[in-house]
């Protein structure tokens, strides 16, 4: 006969525990989302692989039939988030996006 911690001849119960630890987690506010995309601001972000113009172009047409008045901020404004200078450009993006005054973005990365 076995015995385990719930009792006589019972299935053992294991302890299990991630081999890398606890990863901490900061709380990231969730920004409200838009309603309607009408008269906002819409940043295109792209890391220069496969066909993010395509993408972008194929997006840019879908909202232009269901919203008004959409402005746009192309990726070249943002930079190449992949490249060579990417470190830097990364931490530019958040200060190039608020100062665009985007109030969403579509984020094109090759897979």
């Amino acid at each position: 006969m076995s015995e385990t911690a719930q009792g006589v001849d019972a299935e053992p119960v294991y302890q299990v525990v991630a081999p890398t630890g606890l990863v901490p987690q900061d709380q990231v506010p969730i920004n409200p989302h838009p309603t309607s995309l009408s008269g906002k601001t819409i940043g295109f972000v792209w890391d220069y692989l496969f066909k993010g113009p395509v993408v972008f172009d194929a997006v840019r047409h879908l909202i232009d039939d269901r919203y008004s008045g959409v402005r746009y901020i192309d990726y070249e404004y943002f930079g190449d988030i992949h490249g060579f200078d990417s470190t830097h450009v990364l931490e530019d993006l958040a200060d190039k996006v608020r100062g665009a005054g985007i109030d969403a973005a579509v984020v094109a990365v090759g897979a």
